[in-house]
This record gives C-alpha cells, sequence and structure tokens, in this order.
C-alpha cells in the first residue's frame, strides 16, 4: 500500500504569511448554498433553455475559479498507478544508470553551489561517482554531496539513486542513515514526467530525516552564477515529520542539467559550475 502524503495545496514558501510554510486551502465554502427569491414562472421551453445556459455558466465559472484561483487537491501518492514508497522492489525493474530529464546523473558529473546559509558563507559540490553501489540488489548510482560552510569542518554525504524502466528516479538509500532493504521502501525523488501537484516521500522515514516533495509549476526563469536558465520546474520540500517544525526548502530544476538553485529561511545556494560528465 502506498503512504499516504498530504500537502497544504499552496506551493510556494511566499504565498503563506510567515514564509515557512504552505497556506491552508479549504473549498468548503465555496459552493455553499444560499437562500434568494423565487422568479416568475416562465413558459416552460424558455425556463428550460435558461436554466441550461445557467448551469453553463455556473460550470464554467467554477471550473475557472478551480484552474486559476486555486490549486487543486492531488492523489495521496502523488503519481498515478506508482506505490510510493516503494516496499520491495524487483532489481529488474531498474536500467543501467541514470539519465533522467530533470537529473542526468552520468559518471564524473559535477555540480558547485554557493550562497550563504544560516549567515555564512557556503559551497556545496556534488559529484557522481564513476563506482557503483549494490543496494537490495540495485546497482545504484553513488552520489557525493560536500558542503562547506566557511570556518566549519565539511559535511560529506553520500546517496544511492536508481531509475526504474519507467523513468522515474529512486532514492535507495544514504550512507550511514538508511538503506532499501526487508523494512525499508525506495522512496521517489521526481518522476520520469513531474506534474504540478504530484506529492510523495523521498525519504521515507519518520523523524527529523523524513523528507516530501511536492511539484510546482514549470516556467519560470533564473540568473545564477553558472548562467541563465529558463522554464525551470521547482519544487518544494518538507523536511521533518512534523509540520509545524519542518524546515520548507524550494529547488529549481534545469532540463538536462539539474538542481540550480535551493532557497529556504535559512539561505541560498545558486549553481555555480556544471560538469555534465561522460
Amino acid at each position: 500500500m502506498s503512504e499516504q502524503v498530504q500537502f497544504d495545496s499552496t506551493l510556494a514558501l511566499r504565498d503563506s504569511p510567515d514564509g515557512a510554510g504552505f497556506a491552508r486551502w479549504h473549498a468548503g465554502g465555496m459552493l455553499r448554498r444560499r437562500p434568494g427569491s423565487v422568479p416568475e414562472r416562465e413558459p416552460r421551453g424558455r425556463g428550460r433553455a435558461t436554466l441550461w445556459l445557467l448551469a453553463v455558466v455556473v460550470a464554467l465559472g467554477l471550473l475557472v475559479a478551480i484552474e486559476v484561483g486555486s490549486p487543486r487537491q492531488v492523489d495521496p501518492t502523488g503519481v498515478d498507478e506508482l506505490e510510493v514508497p516503494w516496499a520491495d522492489p524487483d532489481p529488474e525493474e531498474f536500467v543501467d544508470g541514470v539519465d533522467h530529464a530533470w537529473w542526468p546523473l552520468r559518471p564524473g558529473a559535477r555540480w558547485v553551489h554557493e550562497g550563504v546559509v544560516d549567515g555564512v558563507s557556503t559551497s556545496r559540490t556534488t559529484t557522481v561517482l564513476t563506482r557503483r553501489r549494490e543496494v537490495a540488489g540495485v546497482a545504484a548510482t553513488v552520489v557525493r554531496e560536500v558542503t562547506r560552510p566557511r570556518g566549519a569542518r565539511p559535511t560529506v554525504v553520500e546517496r544511492w539513486y536508481a531509475q526504474d524502466r519507467r523513468g522515474h528516479l529512486w532514492l535507495l538509500g544514504q550512507d550511514g542513515s538508511w538503506a532499501l532493504g526487508a523494512d525499508v521502501p525506495a522512496g521517489l525523488v521526481l518522476a520520469a514526467e513531474p506534474r504540478r501537484g504530484d506529492a510523495h516521500l523521498r525519504v521515507p522515514l519518520s523523524g527529523v530525516e523524513r523528507e516530501v516533495v511536492e511539484v510546482a509549476e514549470r516556467g519560470e526563469a533564473v540568473v545564477v552564477p553558472a548562467g541563465e536558465y529558463a522554464d525551470l520546474l521547482r519544487t518544494v520540500e518538507r523536511l521533518g515529520a512534523d509540520r509545524a517544525d519542518a524546515e520548507v526548502v524550494e529547488v529549481r530544476w534545469a532540463e538536462g542539467v539539474g538542481p540550480v538553485q535551493w532557497m529556504s529561511e535559512a539561505g541560498h545556494l545558486d549553481l555555480v559550475s556544471h560538469d555534465p560528465g561522460e
């Protein structure tokens, strides 16, 4: 069974009053009936035509209100016909390597991000290693992330990724923290075709390590030290199990490149350079 992931439907940090979470949306009041006067009886043919026309206008009005004025509620799994998180996946369901459109993980690929986090100048170097790691029978791609705050010791994290035959990108574990196994499912990083409103678990754990991702809109542009990128995909991530205390991070992805910017209340990291690898 897929675990239900429930997000408040607003998809941006800036939309909430305090910038720390998601604004709440409730549709119950939109369809509430209000009392009104009863019009005089019209001829049957004209009355039916009028009612039909009124119904069309009301339906169109509601459709516009939903599509333009309000975000939509999403399927709890986040992706149609997909089990998220994925318990006990078959190794035969995965392909060799990762060529996801929004984050191709070729051996030797490298991303360097720089910015300010918690008031401290920080750099982050993400590298796809040439060696693979077997996780529950799956030959996973190893990605090493080194974060260097100025004046502090760097932190090093290795994560293991794999892509299935349908093109979905999965997280199979993290060095020293968790790994896909009999009682631990795989988390979804990005669907093959990310869809606005999709919500899913990336790190299927409890507590502070739990991570939930929701796909926001596509089409933004941003200028970072590495250059100008357009038609970006934006995701919103909630880190931690407690909604009130969760850290919320926005990530902007460039097709064929990967993440070009991270933003949160703590600060931001912008892409400085990118080597696509082999």
